[in-house]
């Protein structure tokens, strides 16, 4: 009998903030980046795939520029 290997693909997840990973600081009392959450919600959803995170920055997109 033939054994079938798969081969799955590596996912690239690039991070660059969001509503989702924004926190709210009781103190200023404005929504702040602290962590993304996202490696959190990938790791309970236990893919079979190699997945590699890149955060380069967390920024609200209404604040992202040319320069992001």
């Amino acid at each position: 009998m033939r054994q079938i290997v798969k081969s799955l693909a590596e996912i690239k997840i690039i991070i660059t903030g969001g509503t989702l990973d924004k926190s709210y600081n009781q103190i200023t009392g404005e929504l702040a980046f602290e962590n993304s959450i996202v490696p959190e919600l990938i790791q309970h959803a236990r893919f079979q795939n190699k997945i590699q995170i890149e955060t380069p920055f967390l920024i609200d997109s209404l604040e992202m520029t040319e320069l992001h």
